[in-house]
C-alpha cells in the first residue's frame, strides 16, 4: 500500500491510504487532494467523525456543518493571529489564540444539544494541540522564510519540469493500446521514481520531503486516472449486508466492549471493498465501536462517583509495554481529554453532593426548630402533643447538642403532669379545653342569642374538663374572658349584671361562683368578684348597685377622702378583729363595701363631699357585711342571719353530736370539750358560718388528728337574714379558685 501525505495548514502530515495496483475509487485525485490540502481538518477531521457516529445519522449532516464552522473560525483566529502579531513570541501568540478559540467554543458548544456536546471536546482540544506545534514551528519557520525566497524560483522551475516530464510519460502509457492495463502503472511508476530521483537531486536535501509529497501526488492522479479506465463496479448488496453487520457489532460494542466487536468485524469479508476503502471503514469501525462502549459505560456512571473513578482507571490503564488496555481504538489526545472531562465531572459531583448536604443539615436543623417551636407552643398552650411528634422531632435534633437539650426540656415539662396542673390552675377553661384538642371559639358578646350557645356548650365542655381535673367548680370562661367581663361591668353595671344573669341560668351558682373566683384572681383592688358571688346567689340588684358603685369610684362621680387610708380605718373600726387573721378576706369585704358605700352615698346626693358620712357607713357594713359582736372578751363577725344574742344560744345549745361533727377535741371526754368551746374565743375562718375556737391562744385539735376544730353554726332559719352579701360570700369562700397567687381555700 501507497501512503500519498499531504499538510494542513497547521503544518500537520495528512495521510491518505491508496491501494495498488489496481485502483477502484470513483473520484478523482485530484479532486481529492484538492480537498485534502484546502481544508483544515486533516488528522482533526477523524476527530469530527467520532463525534458523528455517536449522534443519530438524522443529526449528521448538521453536526457536520456546525463543527466545519467551528474548525474554520479557528482557522480564522489562527490565521489573523499569525498575520497581526508576527512579532509576538509562540508562547504569547498561542494565549491568544486559546482564549479566542476557547470564545469560538463556547459559541458553538451554544448550538449544540447537551447530549451532542461531549463531540466537541476531542476536536477543541486536538486544535489546541496542534495550535501551540504550529506556533512552536512557525517561529523557526521564520528564520528558514528568507533562505526560502532565495532558492524558491530555481525549487519551481525543478518542479514544473518534474510535473511536465511525468504528465507526457503518463499520457503516453495509458493511451498506447499495446501495454497491458495490469503493467501500466507499473511502467508509469518506474518512469517515475526516477523522475522523483531527479527532483531531489535539483531540490536538495533541504526538500527531500516535498519531493516526495509531489511525488506522491503525482502517482495518486495516475491512479485515479487509471481507477477511470478500469472501474470496478462493487456489489451494492454485499455493501449493504455489510453496512447492515456494521451497525449491528456497533451496537454490540456498545452493550459487550469494542474488543470484542472488532474481533467479529474482521471475521467477516470485505473483499467487495477496495483496500484502502477496507481499510479506511475499519479505523472508522474501530473508532465507532471503541466511542460507542465509552458513551455506554459514561452514560452508566453518569452521577455514581465510585463508577466514573472505575472509568478514569479504566482508561488510564496500561500493559507493560505502555499501550493502552481498554478501548484501543481511542487516541491518546481524546482518551485523555475524556479523562480530564471525567475528572473534571467527579468534582463537580462531589462538590454537589457537599452542597446537597449542607443544604440538607441545614434543612434538617430548621425543621428541627420548627418542630421544637410547635412542640413549645403546644406545651405552652397546653396543646396535647401525639407520641409521634415527639418521636420525629427527637430524630430532627439528633447529633446537635443545643438542639437536643432544648428537645429534652419542653419534653420534660410536657410531659409532666405537675406542669399540666399549673396550666390547669392558671386557667382552667383554655388549657383544660387544649388538652381535649378543642379549638375554643371567642365568646359573642354583642349578641344574647349567639353568647347563650356558646356559653350552653362551655358548661358541657367544662363539666369533663371539671372531671379530668378534679376542679372544685365548673370552668366555663377563659381568664381573657373574664377581663373582658371585668370591662363590661367597669362600663356598663347594669348591662353586665344582666349579661352574668343570663349565664347563670345556664350554668347555675356552683359555676358563677367560679367565675368569682377567677375574677378575684385578675382583679383584686375592685368588688367585680363579690358581684358576680351576689348574682350567683340570684342578687342581681345587689350585685348591680355594686357594680354601678365601683363605676362611680372608677369615674370620680362620686369622691371619697383623698387619703385611702381614712376608708379603710372607718371599715377596720367598723371591723374591729372580726375577722382577726384573715388578710384576704377583710380585702374583700373591704372592697365591697366601699363600692356599696359609693352607690348609697349617691343614692343619697352626696357625691363631692370628701369625707365619711358615718351613717352610710354603718349602715353599707350592716348590709354588705353582717354584724360584729363580741363573745368572750373576742369580737367576731357574727354568721349571716345571727345577732349577739343568737349566737350565743347557738354555742351554748352544742351537743355532743356537732362536737363529733367537727372530729372532737384531742385528750379530752366531750362533756370537757364542750366546756372548753363555750369559754374559748371563737375566731372567724375564709369559710362563713365555720369558726375556730382557741384556749389560751392555742387552737383545740381535732381528736381524729386531722387538724383543728372549726364548729359550722347551724342556720337560723327562725331570724331574718340581715346581710345577702354574706350569703354569696358562703358560696364564694367553699368555692376556691386554684390559681397559682390564690391561696389554698380561697379568699
Amino acid at each position: 500500500m501507497r501512503i500519498l501525505q499531504g499538510t494542513d495548514y497547521f503544518g500537520q502530515k495528512i495521510v491518505s491510504p491508496v491501494s495498488q495496483p489496481v485502483p477502484q475509487a470513483d473520484t478523482s485525485i485530484s479532486q481529492g487532494l484538492d480537498n485534502l490540502s484546502n481544508t483544515f481538518f486533516g488528522i482533526a477531521q477523524n476527530e469530527q467523525k467520532k463525534g458523528m457516529i455517536a449522534a443519530d445519522k438524522a443529526d449528521r449532516a448538521q453536526l457536520e456543518t456546525i463543527f466545519t464552522e467551528h474548525q474554520s473560525a479557528l482557522e480564522d483566529v489562527m490565521k489573523d493571529i499569525t498575520e497581526k502579531n508576527a512579532d509576538l513570541p509562540a508562547d504569547q501568540r498561542y494565549e491568544l489564540f486559546r482564549s479566542s478559540g476557547n470564545q469560538v467554543k463556547t459559541s458553538t458548544s451554544a448550538k449544540l444539544r447537551p447530549d451532542q456536546q461531549m463531540y466537541l471536546e476531542p476536536l477543541h482540544a486536538e486544535a489546541l494541540l496542534r495550535a501551540k506545534k504550529t506556533l512552536n514551528k512557525y517561529e523557526e519557520e521564520k528564520l528558514e522564510q528568507a533562505r526560502t525566497r532565495k532558492i524558491n524560483s530555481s525549487r519551481e522551475k525543478a518542479v514544473a519540469v518534474y510535473e511536465g516530464d511525468l504528465k507526457l510519460f503518463a499520457d503516453s502509457v495509458m493511451q498506447d493500446k499495446n501495454v497491458p492495463d495490469n503493467e501500466k502503472f507499473t511502467e508509469i511508476q518506474t518512469a517515475a521514481n526516477q523522475l522523483k530521483e531527479n527532483l531531489r537531486q535539483s531540490l536538495g536535501p533541504d526538500f527531500a520531503d516535498e519531493a516526495e509529497v509531489l511525488h506522491e501526488k503525482a502517482m495518486y492522479s495516475v491512479v485515479t486516472s487509471l481507477r477511470k479506465q478500469e472501474t470496478v463496479k462493487l456489489n451494492d448488496e454485499a455493501r449493504a449486508n455489510f453496512d447492515n453487520i456494521t451497525e449491528s457489532l456497533l451496537q454490540r460494542a456498545a452493550t459487550n466492549g469494542s474488543a470484542e466487536a472488532i474481533r467479529y468485524y474482521d471475521s467477516f469479508d470485505s473483499s467487495m471493498f477496495s483496500n484502502e476503502e477496507a481499510t479506511t471503514k475499519r479505523i472508522k469501525f474501530i473508532e465507532d465501536a471503541t466511542f460507542a462502549e465509552y458513551a455506554r459505560k459514561k452514560q452508566e456512571a453518569s452521577n455514581n462517583l465510585p463508577a466514573l473513578n472505575n472509568l478514569v482507571s479504566e482508561l488510564s490503564k496500561k500493559d507493560s509495554s505502555g499501550a493502552y488496555t481498554n478501548m484501543p481504538g481511542m487516541d491518546p489526545v481524546s482518551r485523555q481529554a475524556r479523562i480530564d472531562g471525567i475528572k473534571t465531572e467527579v468534582k463537580h459531583e462531589k462538590d454537589r453532593i457537599k452542597a446537597e448536604a449542607k443544604a440538607a443539615e441545614v434543612e434538617r436543623k430548621n425543621g428541627a426548630r420548627d418542630a421544637l417551636m410547635f412542640l413549645q407552643d403546644a406545651v405552652t398552650s397546653g396543646m396535647p402533643v401525639d407520641a409521634e411528634d415527639w418521636v420525629r422531632t427527637s430524630k430532627l435534633v439528633e447529633g446537635d447538642t443545643m438542639l437536643k437539650r432544648r428537645y429534652n426540656q419542653i419534653k420534660e415539662i410536657g410531659t409532666s403532669d405537675v406542669y399540666h396542673k399549673q396550666l390547669i390552675n392558671t386557667d382552667p377553661m383554655k388549657y383544660g379545653a387544649a388538652a381535649f384538642g378543642y379549638k375554643l371559639e371567642d365568646l359573642n358578646i354583642s349578641d344574647p342569642a349567639k353568647l347563650i350557645q356558646q356559653i350552653q356548650q362551655r358548661k358541657e365542655l367544662g363539666t369533663k374538663i371539671q372531671a379530668a381535673n378534679d376542679l372544685k367548680f365548673l370552668p366555663v370562661l377563659k381568664q381573657d374572658e373574664v377581663k373582658v367581663l371585668k370591662g363590661i361591668l367597669d362600663n356598663n353595671a347594669a348591662a353586665g349584671t344582666k349579661m352574668l344573669a343570663d349565664i347563670r341560668k345556664i350554668i347555675g351558682p356552683n359555676a358563677m361562683m367560679g367565675i368569682a373566683s377567677q375574677m378575684k384572681a385578675i382583679d383584686k383592688d375592685s368588688s367585680h368578684a363579690a358581684v358576680i358571688g351576689y348574682v350567683a346567689q340570684n342578687k342581681s340588684d345587689i350585685a348591680e348597685n355594686i357594680a354601678a358603685g365601683e363605676k362611680y369610684l372608677k369615674d370620680k362621680a362620686v369622691i371619697l377622702p383623698d387619703d385611702p387610708t381614712i376608708m379603710r380605718s372607718e371599715f377596720d373600726k367598723l371591723m374591729g378583729t372580726g375577722l382577726q387573721g384573715l388578710p384576704e378576706t377583710q380585702v374583700t369585704y373591704y372592697n365591697s363595701w366601699r363600692a356599696l358605700y359609693a352607690y348609697n352615698a349617691a343614692q343619697k346626693g352626696i357625691m363631692s363631699k370628701g369625707v365619711i358620712d358615718e351613717k352610710i357607713a354603718k349602715d353599707t357594713f350592716s348590709l354588705a357585711v353582717g354584724t360584729v359582736a363580741s363573745y368572750n372578751g373576742k369580737q367576731v363577725l357574727l354568721p349571716e342571719g345571727y345577732d349577739e344574742s343568737t349566737f350565743r344560744n347557738a354555742i351554748k345549745g352544742l351537743t355532743k353530736k356537732d362536737l363529733q361533727a367537727a372530729g372532737g377535741v384531742a385528750g379530752l371526754t366531750d362533756k370537757k370539750a364542750l366546756q372548753y368551746i363555750r369559754e374559748g374565743k371563737w375566731y372567724a375562718t375564709k369559710v362563713p358560718g365555720v369558726y375556730e375556737v382557741q384556749v389560751d391562744n392555742h387552737p383545740l385539735a381535732r381528736g381524729d388528728e386531722k387538724g383543728f376544730v372549726q364548729i359550722k353554726m347551724p342556720d337560723p332559719i327562725s331570724i331574718p337574714k340581715r346581710s345577702i352579701f354574706y350569703r354569696a360570700m358562703d358560696m364564694l369562700e367553699n368555692i376556691p379558685y386554684p390559681g397559682p397567687d390564690i391561696p389554698p381555700g380561697g379568699f
